[in-house]
Protein backbone atom coordinates (compact mmCIF):
# COMPACT_ATOMS: atom_id res chain seq x y z
CA UNK A 1 0.00 0.00 0.00
CA UNK A 2 1.39 3.43 -0.98
CA UNK A 3 2.31 5.50 2.07
CA UNK A 4 -0.28 8.23 0.11
CA UNK A 5 -3.53 5.98 0.05
CA UNK A 6 -4.43 4.53 3.16
CA UNK A 7 -7.61 2.02 3.44
CA UNK A 8 -9.61 4.74 4.54
CA UNK A 9 -8.96 6.62 1.12
CA UNK A 10 -10.04 3.30 -0.62
CA UNK A 11 -13.23 2.92 1.68
CA UNK A 12 -13.88 6.58 0.65
CA UNK A 13 -13.32 6.38 -2.77
CA UNK A 14 -15.99 3.75 -3.17
CA UNK A 15 -18.56 4.89 -1.32
CA UNK A 16 -18.37 8.12 -3.58
CA UNK A 17 -16.86 10.24 -0.67
CA UNK A 18 -14.07 11.55 -2.44
CA UNK A 19 -13.90 14.62 -4.78
CA UNK A 20 -11.26 16.61 -6.66
CA UNK A 21 -7.04 15.96 -6.56
CA UNK A 22 -8.16 12.89 -3.96
CA UNK A 23 -9.83 11.44 -5.63
CA UNK A 24 -7.55 11.56 -8.45
CA UNK A 25 -4.65 10.32 -6.40
CA UNK A 26 -6.80 7.19 -5.72
CA UNK A 27 -7.60 6.36 -9.29
CA UNK A 28 -3.41 6.97 -9.87
CA UNK A 29 -2.89 4.68 -7.19
CA UNK A 30 -5.36 1.58 -8.59
CA UNK A 31 -4.23 2.34 -12.16
CA UNK A 32 -0.42 0.88 -10.50
CA UNK A 33 -2.20 -1.52 -8.72
CA UNK A 34 -4.01 -4.14 -10.60
CA UNK A 35 -4.83 -6.85 -7.85
CA UNK A 36 -6.22 -4.04 -5.55
CA UNK A 37 -8.22 -2.20 -8.19
CA UNK A 38 -9.76 -5.44 -8.85
CA UNK A 39 -10.54 -5.52 -4.85
CA UNK A 40 -12.03 -1.95 -5.58
CA UNK A 41 -13.84 -2.71 -8.54
CA UNK A 42 -15.75 -5.89 -6.83
CA UNK A 43 -16.73 -3.66 -3.82
CA UNK A 44 -18.11 -1.08 -6.02
CA UNK A 45 -19.88 -3.63 -7.67
CA UNK A 46 -21.35 -4.85 -4.04
CA UNK A 47 -22.69 -1.77 -3.67
CA UNK A 48 -24.89 -1.11 -6.74
CA UNK A 49 -26.28 -4.64 -6.14
CA UNK A 50 -27.51 -3.44 -2.61
CA UNK A 51 -28.86 -0.20 -4.25
CA UNK A 52 -30.80 -2.25 -6.95
CA UNK A 53 -31.90 -4.50 -4.60
CA UNK A 54 -33.29 -2.27 -2.08
CA UNK A 55 -33.10 1.23 -3.81
CA UNK A 56 -33.39 4.43 -1.58
CA UNK A 57 -34.28 2.43 1.73
CA UNK A 58 -30.52 1.31 1.26
CA UNK A 59 -29.03 4.53 1.88
CA UNK A 60 -32.23 5.41 4.77
CA UNK A 61 -30.82 4.53 8.73
CA UNK A 62 -33.37 2.24 10.07
CA UNK A 63 -35.90 3.31 12.55
CA UNK A 64 -35.02 2.99 15.85
CA UNK A 65 -38.44 0.87 16.53
CA UNK A 66 -37.94 -1.07 13.79
CA UNK A 67 -34.28 -2.69 14.41
CA UNK A 68 -34.57 -6.15 14.02
CA UNK A 69 -31.92 -7.79 16.41
CA UNK A 70 -32.21 -5.10 19.18
CA UNK A 71 -36.51 -6.20 19.05
CA UNK A 72 -35.58 -9.65 19.11
CA UNK A 73 -33.17 -9.44 22.20
CA UNK A 74 -35.78 -7.77 24.26
CA UNK A 75 -38.12 -9.79 23.59
CA UNK A 76 -36.41 -12.81 24.69
CA UNK A 77 -34.97 -11.00 27.82
CA UNK A 78 -38.89 -10.24 28.21
CA UNK A 79 -39.93 -13.88 28.11
CA UNK A 80 -37.16 -14.70 29.94
CA UNK A 81 -38.32 -12.04 32.97
CA UNK A 82 -42.38 -13.78 32.81
CA UNK A 83 -43.17 -10.36 32.00
CA UNK A 84 -44.22 -10.26 28.37
CA UNK A 85 -46.23 -7.39 27.76
CA UNK A 86 -48.72 -6.11 25.21
CA UNK A 87 -45.77 -4.07 24.34
CA UNK A 88 -43.53 -6.56 23.61
CA UNK A 89 -46.26 -7.99 21.07
CA UNK A 90 -46.37 -4.94 19.14
CA UNK A 91 -42.25 -4.99 18.92
CA UNK A 92 -42.66 -8.42 17.78
CA UNK A 93 -45.46 -6.86 15.09
CA UNK A 94 -43.36 -4.56 13.83
CA UNK A 95 -40.29 -6.61 13.52
CA UNK A 96 -42.36 -9.28 11.42
CA UNK A 97 -43.62 -6.28 9.30
CA UNK A 98 -39.37 -5.00 8.86
CA UNK A 99 -37.30 -6.53 6.27
CA UNK A 100 -36.06 -9.04 8.50
CA UNK A 101 -32.44 -8.71 8.61
CA UNK A 102 -31.92 -5.18 7.75
CA UNK A 103 -32.01 -3.93 11.22
CA UNK A 104 -28.36 -2.86 12.80
CA UNK A 105 -28.48 -1.50 16.01
CA UNK A 106 -30.22 -2.00 19.95
CA UNK A 107 -33.51 0.02 20.25
CA UNK A 108 -31.30 2.20 22.90
CA UNK A 109 -27.86 1.93 24.18
CA UNK A 110 -24.87 1.23 21.74
CA UNK A 111 -24.00 -2.44 20.14
CA UNK A 112 -21.56 -4.86 21.40
CA UNK A 113 -19.61 -7.17 18.69
CA UNK A 114 -22.23 -10.11 18.82
CA UNK A 115 -25.16 -7.32 17.26
CA UNK A 116 -22.57 -5.74 14.97
CA UNK A 117 -21.47 -9.10 13.94
CA UNK A 118 -24.52 -10.61 12.82
CA UNK A 119 -26.24 -7.84 11.78
CA UNK A 120 -23.37 -7.54 8.95
CA UNK A 121 -23.60 -11.43 8.62
CA UNK A 122 -27.47 -11.15 8.34
CA UNK A 123 -27.01 -8.31 5.88
CA UNK A 124 -24.63 -9.96 3.58
CA UNK A 125 -26.07 -13.04 3.59
CA UNK A 126 -29.30 -11.50 2.10
CA UNK A 127 -27.65 -9.87 -0.85
CA UNK A 128 -25.25 -12.73 -1.78
CA UNK A 129 -26.79 -15.87 -0.88
CA UNK A 130 -29.30 -15.24 -3.97
CA UNK A 131 -27.07 -14.48 -6.60
CA UNK A 132 -26.04 -17.23 -9.24
CA UNK A 133 -23.22 -16.42 -11.11
CA UNK A 134 -21.94 -13.80 -8.71
CA UNK A 135 -21.86 -15.32 -5.32
CA UNK A 136 -18.72 -15.39 -4.61
CA UNK A 137 -15.15 -13.46 -5.79
CA UNK A 138 -13.25 -16.72 -5.65
CA UNK A 139 -14.61 -20.46 -6.81
CA UNK A 140 -14.45 -23.12 -4.92
CA UNK A 141 -11.57 -24.73 -7.04
CA UNK A 142 -9.05 -21.96 -6.12
CA UNK A 143 -9.47 -22.36 -2.39
CA UNK A 144 -5.96 -22.16 -1.37
CA UNK A 145 -5.82 -18.74 -3.17
CA UNK A 146 -9.30 -17.81 -1.51
CA UNK A 147 -7.80 -19.04 2.27
CA UNK A 148 -4.55 -17.15 2.21
CA UNK A 149 -5.91 -13.60 0.40
CA UNK A 150 -9.02 -13.51 3.25
CA UNK A 151 -6.58 -14.43 5.68
CA UNK A 152 -3.98 -11.68 4.50
CA UNK A 153 -7.22 -8.87 4.83
CA UNK A 154 -8.61 -9.89 7.34
CA UNK A 155 -5.58 -10.02 9.56
CA UNK A 156 -6.46 -14.01 11.10
CA UNK A 157 -5.41 -17.03 9.87
CA UNK A 158 -8.35 -18.69 7.97
CA UNK A 159 -9.46 -21.94 6.90
CA UNK A 160 -12.48 -23.09 4.91
CA UNK A 161 -14.01 -25.76 7.25
CA UNK A 162 -14.89 -29.05 6.38
CA UNK A 163 -18.95 -29.12 6.07
CA UNK A 164 -19.19 -32.30 3.83
CA UNK A 165 -20.43 -34.65 6.93
CA UNK A 166 -23.32 -32.07 7.23
CA UNK A 167 -24.00 -32.39 3.60
CA UNK A 168 -23.27 -28.79 2.46
CA UNK A 169 -19.87 -28.33 0.10
CA UNK A 170 -17.69 -24.59 -0.37
CA UNK A 171 -18.91 -22.91 -2.98
CA UNK A 172 -16.42 -20.17 -2.67
CA UNK A 173 -15.85 -16.74 -1.02
CA UNK A 174 -15.91 -13.12 -0.91
CA UNK A 175 -13.69 -9.78 0.87
CA UNK A 176 -16.31 -7.91 2.61
CA UNK A 177 -15.97 -4.47 4.29
CA UNK A 178 -16.54 -4.48 8.44
CA UNK A 179 -16.63 -1.25 10.57
CA UNK A 180 -12.60 -0.32 10.59
CA UNK A 181 -11.44 -3.30 8.69
CA UNK A 182 -12.36 -6.15 6.76
CA UNK A 183 -14.45 -9.68 6.88
CA UNK A 184 -14.57 -12.88 4.71
CA UNK A 185 -17.87 -14.61 3.87
CA UNK A 186 -17.78 -18.09 2.94
CA UNK A 187 -20.49 -19.96 0.86
CA UNK A 188 -21.73 -23.35 1.44
CA UNK A 189 -24.60 -25.05 -1.05
CA UNK A 190 -25.97 -28.68 -0.02
CA UNK A 191 -27.32 -31.25 -2.88
CA UNK A 192 -30.91 -29.04 -2.69
CA UNK A 193 -29.33 -25.68 -3.65
CA UNK A 194 -29.62 -24.91 0.11
CA UNK A 195 -27.07 -22.35 1.06
CA UNK A 196 -25.40 -21.19 4.04
CA UNK A 197 -22.72 -18.53 4.62
CA UNK A 198 -19.62 -18.00 7.31
CA UNK A 199 -19.13 -14.46 7.53
CA UNK A 200 -15.48 -14.24 9.66
CA UNK A 201 -13.66 -11.21 11.16
CA UNK A 202 -10.85 -11.03 13.34
CA UNK A 203 -11.44 -10.82 17.24
CA UNK A 204 -11.31 -8.13 19.53
CA UNK A 205 -10.28 -8.19 23.41
CA UNK A 206 -13.65 -8.15 25.35
CA UNK A 207 -16.12 -10.83 27.08
CA UNK A 208 -16.59 -13.83 24.56
CA UNK A 209 -19.87 -13.81 23.08
CA UNK A 210 -22.22 -17.36 22.03
CA UNK A 211 -25.41 -16.46 20.73
CA UNK A 212 -28.62 -16.95 18.34
CA UNK A 213 -30.69 -14.48 16.69
CA UNK A 214 -33.73 -15.09 13.88
CA UNK A 215 -34.63 -12.62 11.27
CA UNK A 216 -37.43 -13.52 9.24
CA UNK A 217 -36.76 -16.69 8.01
CA UNK A 218 -33.06 -16.75 8.49
CA UNK A 219 -31.25 -17.75 11.49
CA UNK A 220 -28.08 -16.89 12.34
CA UNK A 221 -25.52 -18.20 14.82
CA UNK A 222 -22.51 -16.26 16.14
CA UNK A 223 -19.89 -16.39 18.37
CA UNK A 224 -17.09 -13.59 19.46
CA UNK A 225 -13.41 -14.19 21.26
CA UNK A 226 -10.45 -12.26 21.28
CA UNK A 227 -9.19 -14.71 18.38
CA UNK A 228 -11.82 -15.08 16.01
CA UNK A 229 -15.40 -13.60 15.27
CA UNK A 230 -17.65 -15.77 12.94
CA UNK A 231 -21.72 -16.16 12.11
CA UNK A 232 -23.47 -18.49 10.14
CA UNK A 233 -26.36 -17.44 8.38
CA UNK A 234 -28.57 -19.58 6.29
CA UNK A 235 -32.82 -20.45 6.43
CA UNK A 236 -32.21 -24.07 8.26
CA UNK A 237 -33.88 -25.13 10.72
CA UNK A 238 -32.11 -22.98 14.37
CA UNK A 239 -30.82 -25.99 15.84
CA UNK A 240 -29.26 -27.26 12.46
CA UNK A 241 -27.65 -24.21 11.89
CA UNK A 242 -26.46 -24.22 15.71
CA UNK A 243 -24.70 -28.01 14.82
CA UNK A 244 -22.85 -26.95 11.69
CA UNK A 245 -21.70 -23.50 12.90
CA UNK A 246 -20.24 -25.38 16.07
CA UNK A 247 -18.30 -27.84 14.10
CA UNK A 248 -16.98 -24.88 11.53
CA UNK A 249 -16.19 -22.63 15.01
CA UNK A 250 -13.99 -25.72 16.18
CA UNK A 251 -11.98 -25.79 12.78
CA UNK A 252 -11.58 -22.57 12.71
CA UNK A 253 -10.01 -22.23 15.91
CA UNK A 254 -7.83 -25.23 15.49
CA UNK A 255 -6.18 -23.28 12.87
CA UNK A 256 -5.19 -20.54 14.41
Amino acid sequence: MSELISESDLAAYVNGQLDGDRRKAVEEFLATDPARAAEVEAQLKQNEAIRALFGAVAEEPIPARLQPLRIARAVRQRRQRQIYTAAAASVVLAFGIMFGWLGNRYLTGQDDAGDALANAALSAHQVFAAEGRHAVEVAANEEDHLVTWLSNRVGTQLMAPDLTTHGFTLVGGRLLPFEQGSAAQLMYENADGQRLTLYITAGAPGTPEVDYASAGALHTYYWTSDAIDCAMVSDLPAETIRTIATSAWRQLVAAI
